[in-house]
């Protein structure tokens, strides 16, 4: 199977944030346990209660706050600002593997160096051994090669991973 497509910058961060939405990192729930943590010291110190415990529990909160930042604002504005490229990107997919072509070169990863994948709304992120994650928005496939995809990565690497 051929596939032809090209990678726009919102793509990065859409892969950005599949990945760290199914990796246990969600975001609502680290901005809900921000806020836990806040309103936990609010009430300590409304009480006259903490002094050490206090301050160790302002540097955590402020730790987290400072990740949450980073994770939801930094991370996704610097993938944005990638360079596009406006080389079409050429896929090949069979039994041996993904090739994956631009006029640059190529590049040929076997499904032995290809250990998980997450399926998203709008992309399929396959995860390398020792690699970049490759990246397949579903914009590239026809209905029919989205089913021939999946077939090949359920048989080769088995189920998606959560």
């Amino acid at each position: 199977m051929k596939i032809e497509g090209q990678l726009g910058k919102g793509d990065y961060v859409k892969a950005y944030r599949l990945d760290r939405r199914t990796s246990g990192f969600y975001m609502p729930w680290m901005i809900f346990f921000n806020s836990y943590i806040v309103l936990m010291l609010c009430r300590f110190r409304l009480k006259g209660e903490g002094g050490p415990f206090f301050v160790g529990f302002a540097v955590l909160a402020v730790c987290l706050l400072l990740s949450t930042i980073i994770d939801l604002r930094w991370i996704p504005r610097k993938l944005r600002q990638r360079p596009e490229s406006d080389d079409p990107v050429e896929v090949e997919v069979n039994a041996d593997g993904i090739t994956t072509g631009t006029p640059d070169g190529k590049e040929s990863v076997s499904w032995l160096r290809l250990h998980q994948y997450k399926v998203g709304k709008e992309m399929t992120l396959l995860y390398r051994y020792g690699g970049e994650n490759l990246i397949f928005p579903d914009r590239w496939f026809t209905p029919l090669e989205k089913v021939e995809f999946e077939r090949y990565l359920l048989k080769e690497i088995g189920e998606p991973a959560r």
